[in-house]
């Protein structure tokens, strides 16, 4: 792992081996270009309790690590009150001059957040369709939740509503005849009828992803190629350097392997069994008939799975998980699945009894992080009376249970596990494995 930083600001990050002999990333090689050392926190945070030694020329980076670990050091090893003490001390500390600088920070973030990110294509279209209902008719709040819920994602109600009933967007106002009901302020359809400049550039750069053409036929694919022709990309891949991912994917520009994955899309869809000849992992060779269920891409190993249904001599149904690049040759057939698939009723006996319950903040964009982040898991997300906190509980399949683990702790402080009881403990024990490590080094943050 390597990376030039702005400014030359290079960091290294030490951390004990599988023998307790130390491991050490120094990130200042010179051979990519990070523009703030902050992004790499997430990734050394998920390291909590290994980490040996942390060191960065850009002092505000490595402060805000170590301030980061002495807030878990008292949220999960010494208690609440001491937690807010701690923040308290914190805030005196940080004087006029820091809290200007903190409010402008936050000023500048809310007015460039929202240019062009997700919030332009699901958000943009849900808060489209609330608007293009509002033409016709004012919409009470309950009215604006539901259609928030139905064009967007489940969680989308907490970050849509909010916004357009308390004015931070500008499109309703008060209905001054009815209680509880608001006015669209726009004259026109919010609806684009071409598309701008800026998502023409933001397509072009898609395109240059290999995963993007596994979705698409060789004819959509010249259609937009060809629409898109005169359009400079909005960036290129080459401009990120993933530092926390595996280095084997799956072959994404290989052909077999597109031909393979449009067939298994199909399938989904058509609920079609497929026949499948598949190298396993002991490096058998398997010919099985399948019937595709669901696609799932990791993000940390660049890879694809299928969940495909399978039926035993006795009828009994089984889910196996395949992954698509061991995948050797795929045949359709002519059978059909007459009953819908309930997928999700074989993946709730593999979940936990008690599911992770967490508390966010939104401080530094916390609660989109999370949900990006934990987009793949089920999870019900609900606002709490308290403001700017939110009570996330997700249902998570025991197996994955230590990358799960890895990931809360990669947000720090703005993360708060409530429960069950034997997660939190792990996540005391690797709080308090780090407070050792820095008592026993310098730089202590006790």
């Amino acid at each position: 792992h390597s990376a030039r930083l702005l400014e030359g600001r290079d960091l290294a990050v030490t951390y004990p081996g599988m023998a307790g002999k130390p491991v050490c990333f120094t990130l200042n090689q010179g051979d990519r270009l990070c523009l703030d050392g902050g992004e790499l926190l997430p990734w050394v945070k998920s390291f909590t309790g290994r980490i040996v030694s942390f060191h960065c020329s850009n002092p505000s980076v490595e402060n805000r690590l170590w301030d980061d670990m002495k807030i878990m050091a008292d949220r999960y090893l010494r208690g609440e009150e001491n937690l807010r003490n701690s923040a308290k001390n914190q805030d005196s500390q940080k004087g006029p001059v820091g809290k200007d600088q903190e409010k402008d920070r936050q000023s500048h973030g809310a007015q460039t957040c929202p240019l062009f990110s997700e919030l332009y294509s699901c958000y943009y279209q849900a808060v489209a369709r609330i608007l293009e209902e509002a033409k016709a008719r004012p919409l009470t709040q309950s009215r604006i939740t539901q259609l928030a819920g139905q064009y967007g994602y489940d969680e989308s109600v907490l970050s849509i509503v909010p916004r357009l009933i308390e004015g931070e967007w500008p499109f309703f106002q008060p209905d001054d005849l009815v209680s509880d009901t608001y006015v669209s302020v726009l004259k026109r359809s919010p609806f684009p009828q071409s598309l701008t400049n800026l998502q023409k550039s933001w397509l072009k750069a898609l395109m240059s992803d290999s995963r993007f053409w596994l979705f698409f036929t060789d004819s959509q694919l010249k259609e937009l190629t060809e629409a898109l022709s005169d359009v400079a990309p909005l960036y290129r891949t080459a401009d990120f350097f993933l530092f926390d991912q595996y280095g084997d994917p799956d072959p994404f520009p290989s052909v077999m392997y597109r031909e393979h994955l449009l067939l298994l899309l199909h399938a989904i869809c058509e609920q079609r069994f497929l026949s499948i000849s598949y190298l396993s992992q002991k490096g058998k060779i398997l010919n099985h008939t399948w019937l595709p269920c669901r696609l799932e891409y990791g993000q940390r190993d660049g890879k694809f799975r299928l969940y495909s249904m399978t039926f035993g001599k006795t009828g009994r149904k089984r889910i196996d998980v395949l992954n698509v690049a061991r995948i050797l040759s795929i045949k359709n057939t002519d059978r059909i699945y007459p009953a819908g698939v309930d997928i999700e009723r074989f993946f709730d006996r593999t979940l936990c009894e008690k599911p992770l319950v967490l508390e966010i903040t939104t401080e530094r964009n916390a609660l989109e992080r999370t949900m990006l982040h934990f987009s793949c898991y089920q999870k019900k997300v609900e606002r709490l009376k308290k403001r700017g906190i939110y009570r996330c509980t997700i249902y998570y399949d025991k197996r994955w249970e230590t990358e799960l683990l890895i990931q809360v702790l990669s947000f720090g402080p703005v993360v708060k596990v409530l429960e069950p009881k034997s997660f939190l403990e792990q996540i005391q024990k690797r709080v308090q494995n780090q407070s050792l490590l820095q008592q026993t080094t310098e730089g202590s943050f006790l």
